[in-house]
C-alpha cells in the first residue's frame, strides 16, 4: 500500500516527532486544520479497519507553528475552539 508510505505517522508517532503530548497535538490538528488538509492526513482502510494517518507534512506544519506560538497557546486556542463549537 503506497498510501502507507505516504501517511507513515500514526497520531502517537506524530506527537513524538514534534515532541508535544497526544492532547497538544490532538489541538494542534484541530487549530491548523490539519484533517481537512490531504497532503498532511488520510483516513487509511485497511480490511474493515479505518486508521488515521499522518504525512510528513504534519511534522512541518505542526513544527511551524510552535514557532510562532507556544504548545499552551495552541492549547487555549484548541479550548477556545471546543468551546464555540459545543455552543
Amino acid at each position: 500500500m503506497e498510501e502507507l508510505g505516504f501517511y507513515s505517522l500514526g497520531h502517537n508517532d506524530l506527537a513524538k516527532k514534534v515532541g508535544l503530548t497526544t492532547n497538544k497535538t490532538t489541538a494542534a490538528i484541530r487549530v491548523l486544520g490539519i484533517k481537512d488538509d490531504p497532503d498532511c492526513y488520510k483516513e487509511v482502510a485497511i480490511g474493515k479497519v479505518r486508521y488515521q494517518r499522518y504525512s510528513q507534512n504534519a511534522i512541518h506544519r505542526i513544527n511551524d507553528l510552535l514557532a510562532e506560538k507556544s504548545a499552551d497557546e495552541i492549547w487555549a486556542e484548541y479550548r477556545a475552539l471546543q468551546t464555540a463549537s459545543n455552543q
